[in-house]
């Protein structure tokens, strides 16, 4: 199987980003970024480029060596559906591995470290915790990461997809450092 697609993204699509980024996916976005950013992003670095500027034809540009899309809807959710008719995000995907505000792989956290930093109760009911190497967020499974599959899996369903994955979240009662990673950008 080929390798996930590596995406750049412009400024208009961050709520986009942090979606393909709790699927797993390396989703490169910065807030400000124009579409002359996002496209030389996504040359240098062997990106698919996704954003909402129909110019690009208009204005001269060509799409970078690993494709692009032009998206049609402001929801990120159907923006999800959009890339997935093209992209095999849904099939590829492998949630919670990615900090959803920095794009860096997580990695696993000691433990005795993670509980001076979360809510007795977290500590009582959790036992795996994973850090962001980049902005130092702390994220564990919580009830807020069973709502996020399945908005995903509704996404990758009205897309015609199926999410392959292998998820089991922690105690459904506990809580993250970011309450609802999904809802920023």
């Amino acid at each position: 199987m080929a390798p996930p697609p590596r995406f750049s993204l412009d400024s208009s699509l961050g709520r986009l980003a942090r979606w393909l980024r709790l699927l797993g996916h390396d989703a490169a976005w910065r807030a400000g970024d124009d579409l002359g950013a996002a496209l030389a992003r996504a040359r240098l670095e062997d990106r698919v480029l996704l954003t909402r500027s129909k110019g690009i034809a208009r204005l001269g540009l060509q799409w970078p060596p690993a494709g692009g899309m032009s998206l049609g809807s402001e929801r990120a959710g159907d923006q999800l559906v959009e890339v997935a008719r093209t992209h095999p995000i849904f099939e590829t995907a492998r949630p919670f591995t990615r900090c959803p505000d920095c794009n860096e792989p997580l990695r696993e956290a000691d433990r005795a470290s993670a509980i001076a930093r979360v809510p007795e109760f977290v500590v009582r009911t959790q036992t795996r915790f994973e850090a962001c190497p980049s902005c130092g967020k702390l994220y564990w499974r919580a009830t807020h990461s069973v709502s996020i599959i399945e908005t995903l899996r509704s996404s990758a369903k009205r897309a015609g997809r199926r999410l392959s994955l292998d998820f089991a979240p922690g105690n459904d009662d506990a809580g993250s450092e970011t309450t609802d990673p999904a809802s920023k950008g």
